[in-house]
């Protein structure tokens, strides 16, 4: 289990979060939904391990992740990132093999490139994989970020009764509807192993479609956790998002929406 009691964090004499309690099952899909400055990055850091809360405590299985060394770190979850850069010439298959480089690894080579051509497969970058990544799209480069961190949550050592992570931060944001759901079901696919997956989403279509648990956050504050049938109701979102909001409805224009292949999702998402 990752949790978070009483978690605030400041920066610059301001509060981003606020006495936050959360708790992300394995064996499901957590998805943090809310505003822009809702404190939904911070959040995902603290519980990353990135960033030491203000007050209050993260922990990993009971244990608080302020004790967790930066490998012990790297071996029990891996994070994508909103945005990373990558300074060298590396091609794609380089880039994902970065997932393999922490201390402790140690894999025999035959090992190591099955983890990294699984990855590369489950992200459709087989035919992308000797590129160099500075000529690929933003989505492309995406996609690349999460094969390297499914690389690194495979390859690491595994010991009994231990809990690993797969966090993303917005990780389909700028992803065709294809790979949406190649990166959906990657997430439906660790939860299934029985691991942590927690994703920031601005999407609700997306959160609603994937998710087991909302943890809908505003103003640094949970303003409501559970299904998303308990969550994306009417009065909840508009007043979390300062607008009105109709869940559930089809637009009076008849305007369609569209998402990703609803069998892609897979999982039983009625908890």
């Amino acid at each position: 289990m990752l949790k978070t009691r009483d978690v605030s964090f400041e920066a610059g004499g301001r509060a981003l979060l606020a006495g936050v309690d959360v708790a992300v099952a394995p064996g499901q899909v957590t998805v943090l939904i809310g505003p822009n400055g809702a404190g939904k990055t911070t959040l995902l850091r603290v519980m990353a391990g990135e960033v030491a809360p203000s007050c209050g405590e993260a922990s990993l299985d009971g244990e608080t992740l302020r004790a967790f060394s930066a490998a012990e770190l790297a071996r029990r979850r891996s994070v994508v990132p909103q945005a990373s850069a990558v300074a060298f010439p590396f091609t794609v298959r380089e880039v994902v093999m970065l997932g393999l480089t922490v201390p402790g690894f140690a894999l025999p080579d035959a090992t190591a490139h099955r983890h990294v051509d699984a990855a590369l497969d489950a992200m459709d970058l087989v035919p992308l994989a000797d590129r160099f990544y500075a000529t690929l799209s933003g989505g492309e480069r995406q996609r690349v970020h999460v094969a390297r961190a499914l690389c690194q949550l495979a390859a690491g050592p595994r010991r009994q009764g231990e809990t690993r992570c797969l966090l993303l931060d917005e990780p389909t944001a700028s992803l065709d509807l294809a790979h949406q759901g190649q990166v959906l079901d990657a997430m439906r696919r660790q939860a299934d192993q029985g691991h942590v997956v927690l994703a920031i989403l601005h999407d609700l279509n997306l959160a609603a479609a994937v998710a087991d648990h909302l943890v809908l956050l505003a103003a640094g504050r949970v303003a409501r956790a559970g299904s998303p049938n308990e969550v994306l109701r009417d009065d909840v979102l508009s007043k979390s998002y300062g607008c009105r909001v109709a869940a559930n409805r089809v637009p009076e224009n008849g305007t369609p929406y569209v998402l990703p292949p609803a069998a892609l999702f897979g999982g039983d998402r009625s908890r």
